[in-house]
């Protein structure tokens, strides 16, 4: 056990490297994993020790690694709420603030973040597993957040581990082959705006789920209030790269750009009342925002 769990605090250090992002790539720490808000998706790992000892002890090195996977993705479901928990959601606070207000956004998050997928596993020399999981951001996630009443009558309902994992590898060898999920692109032809960039360079911003744009006058100009749909989108995107912003699908490929000039809350931010009128009007006569076709650029 303890070769175990030396390996471990080692696989841990490595896990740094397990989800390579791109330097322009915005990525925060919550609670046990990690968000890529570029790439929208929370990683995080669990781990499985083989049962080596007492009467349901495994009784050869295959059941003993057999039993260490299953364990480890157990762990990983019942951590995943966790991490989940400490993603920063709004201004106000995060998801875990929320769900402990809302019993209706505790059901509908804990009914959905089982849709996770194991995108790599590790097999010791002494039996221990380790996995590391993906959980998209957004979509159906970032819905149970902020619009549980709007989800689809189909959304699984909470479970136990045991079970939710059965439902997770049945659902990843529906999947198998399938192409990744990619933002749509805009048409090359789009007359007008194709997206808005949001130019928050020297801003100390913490990325949020939900954060908002607001005018000098601390009206609100964009905020998830303004998407409509699923949030395939979610509500923005950040990237540290302005110059990669204006190449990104999400927004291509003729972009609006505004700056912004402060941010009083760290996560929403203020923009000139010149930008805010362009923005109103960019809502106006095109359906970007309401798609949720937004980048902020941080850096």
């Amino acid at each position: 056990m303890k070769k175990f769990f030396g390996i471990w605090v080692l696989a841990a250090t490595l896990l740094l490297f397990a989800f390579p992002a791109g330097a322009e790539d915005v990525v925060s720490q919550a609670g046990k994993g990690k968000v890529n808000w570029t790439q929208k998706v929370i990683t995080f790992t669990g781990d499985g020790a083989p049962n080596l000892e007492g009467p349901n002890r495994a009784m050869n090195a295959a059941q003993a690694r057999l039993g260490a996977e299953r364990a480890a993705k157990m762990m990983a479901l019942r951590q995943a709420l966790e991490v989940v928990k400490g993603i920063q959601l709004d201004a106000q606070g995060t998801a875990g603030d929320a769900m402990q207000g809302n019993a209706k956004i505790a059901a509908s998050v804990q009914g959905v973040i089982k849709n996770w997928s194991v995108v790599n596993i590790r097999y010791y020399s002494d039996g221990g597993v380790q996995v590391d999981v993906k959980v998209p951001l957004d979509g159906v996630l970032t819905q149970a957040m902020l619009r549980p009443a709007k989800l689809p009558n189909d959304v699984p309902k909470p479970s136990d581990p045991a079970q939710a994992v059965a439902m997770t590898q049945k659902g990843e060898k529906a999947k198998a082959g399938a192409a990744p999920a990619q933002h749509p692109k805009a048409p090359k032809a789009a007359q007008g705006p194709t997206g808005l960039i949001v130019v928050a360079k020297g801003i100390d911003l913490k990325p949020a789920v939900a954060p908002k744009l607001l005018d000098e006058d601390g009206k609100t100009v964009y905020s998830a209030d303004s998407i409509e749909g699923d949030f395939s989108n979610g509500v923005a995107t950040y990237l540290n790269s302005q110059q990669l912003a204006m190449k990104n699908d999400l927004v291509a490929s003729n972009p609006m750009v505004v700056t912004a000039m402060k941010s009083a809350n760290g996560v929403d931010l203020t923009i000139s009342k010149t930008d805010a009128e362009k923005v109103r009007q960019l809502a106006m006569m095109s359906p970007v925002l309401k798609e949720g076709k937004v980048i902020i650029v941080t850096k």
